[in-house]
């Protein structure tokens, strides 16, 4: 799971801390001061199908590694299976100029879509 900030937060996001046990994350030091808040956003990426709990990584510092029963919490996830699947998950159309006066030239890309689900899929594209 990625913690990232909002920027709307009145709590101070320090520097990384260096993670010793788990080479693919990071810890931050987090200040937030008396009686304020800050609002994050909590980023989960299964990579199994199923339901998944997992205690918020969070641990008071200074402590000695017990997490104080006023900051645990547990996080529910469910990993669903993909109903629509895309082809690509980037469309680069590169950088293009737009000279004013000059009749601009437009870029295509072809992306595939493929239905999943056991059902058919309707939706519609915003102009």
């Amino acid at each position: 799971a990625a913690i990232g900030g909002n920027d709307g937060a009145r709590g101070r996001v320090d520097t990384p801390v260096e993670e010793e046990e788990d080479q693919q994350s990071q810890v931050w030091k987090v200040t937030v001061q008396p009686n304020d808040q800050l609002c994050l956003a909590l980023t989960f990426s299964p990579v199994e199908l199923g339901e998944h709990y997992f205690e918020f990584p969070v641990k008071a510092a200074g402590g000695q590694g017990e997490v104080p029963d006023g900051l645990r919490r547990v996080v529910h996830a469910k990993a669903l299976r993909p109903r629509l699947l895309f082809g690509t998950t980037t469309l680069d159309f590169k950088t293009k100029v737009v000279s004013s006066g000059m009749q601009s030239v437009a870029s295509q890309l072809e992306l595939s879509l493929q239905n999943a689900d056991d059902y058919p899929l309707e939706w519609k594209i915003d102009d």
